[in-house]
């Protein structure tokens, strides 16, 4: 024992909710992958900005946004016509560029070599109907992002080194031309909008999904977590012992989280749980709870909804809290044998 119940069966709550959390990420996730929600919401912020119909290299007229979802540098295994899930800033950019440079009346003209020549090329890149490709907005935004990059990065070698000397730079800093400038600030802003749209996609989808995925998992292993406080309240070693075997439990979950098999994943935290928590703790249905489950749910509502709640806050939280109570109970993290992985987690070789 710690010396400390307290902690002991704070830990124990904790290793609960960092099991369920576990299993409730890994069917998240497996729903946004098979569903490619955040390959729609890509796609759908890709068309909202470059939404003008342009001519391809191939004769073709496609929007600029998709022209860039499916361009070589961007496409990646998703294919044409879809978007990938993720799109690399400096792949984005480059496609950005290519697009907006191509003249369809002078396809074999060479790329531009400056950031004078490629502001040019962006503000004469019209669409079919003979609009700019760009939005005026987003138009003047990139100019005015070209001339701070000329600000901060002059070409001149002489203006450099005047710059150099009147600022003390080190000397073998490392000069960037406007172009590369430019290309980074414009990075910077696609990055800032991905996170934003990975803001979006938790709110609308991984939210949600998290709270009714962990409301049907609480319930069907009827995890009440009033119920199972009271029991570790009741029985102070029995939640030491406990506690110990969920440290060590724990680690090895969180080495197996970065299985991309989800099924083998969720099947590993289930029997980790069975093998982990005390044979008589109150989890499950009982015969009688089945037979009179109205009742049952108006007692445990309360305690339910508390577990579905903690397990909103992620499986990260309740591991990095679990690590702390550890540290409090003057145990640390233990190592995790191969003997004690096979016995804990059924179905695992520990390796």
């Amino acid at each position: 024992m710690s010396g400390f119940p307290i902690l002991d069966l704070v830990l124990g709550l904790i290793f609960i909710y960092f099991v369920l959390s576990i299993i409730c990420s890994a069917v998240v996730e497996s729903i946004l992958t098979t569903g490619q929600f955040r390959a729609k919401l890509l796609t759908r912020w890709l068309m909202s900005i470059f939404n003008k119909e342009m001519m391809q290299p191939n004769g073709s007229v496609m929007k600029l946004g998709q022209s860039i979802a499916d361009h070589c540098l961007t496409t990646v295994l998703s294919g044409k016509g879809r978007s990938a899930s993720f799109i690399d800033a400096k792949n984005f950019t480059t496609a950005l560029f290519e697009k907006l440079s191509f003249d369809a009346e002078h396809p074999e003209a060479p790329v531009p070599a400056n950031l004078d020549e490629l502001l040019k090329r962006i503000e004469a890149a019209r669409a079919i109907d003979g609009s700019p490709a760009l939005e005026p907005e987003f138009l003047r935004t990139l100019v005015f992002i070209g001339n701070e990059a000329r600000l901060q990065a002059p070409e001149s070698l002489a203006a450099w080194t005047a710059n150099a000397a009147s600022a003390q730079l080190p000397s073998g800093m490392a000069v960037k031309n406007s172009l590369q400038v430019f290309k980074e600030k414009l990075e910077a802003w696609f990055d800032s909008n991905m996170d934003r749209l990975t803001g979006a996609l938790k709110k609308k989808y991984v939210r949600p999904l998290t709270f009714w995925i962990g409301l049907i998992v609480v319930v069907m292993l009827n995890v009440d977590t009033l119920q199972v406080a009271s029991y570790l309240y009741d029985h102070k070693e029995e939640t030491a012992r406990f506690a110990d075997r969920a440290q060590m439990t724990a680690q090895h979950i969180e080495i197996m989280s970065q299985d991309s098999n989800k099924v083998r994943l969720i099947t590993a935290a289930v029997d980790s749980m069975r093998a982990t928590v005390p044979t008589n703790m109150p989890l499950g249905w009982t015969d009688a709870e089945q037979a009179n489950w109205m009742l049952t749910v108006r007692q445990h509502a309360i305690g339910w909804l508390a577990t579905v709640m903690a397990i909103m806050l992620g499986a990260p939280f309740w591991f990095d809290l679990l690590n702390k109570i550890a540290n409090l109970r003057g145990s640390g993290s233990k190592p995790v044998s191969s003997t004690d992985a096979a016995r804990l987690l059924p179905g695992t070789s520990g390796k």
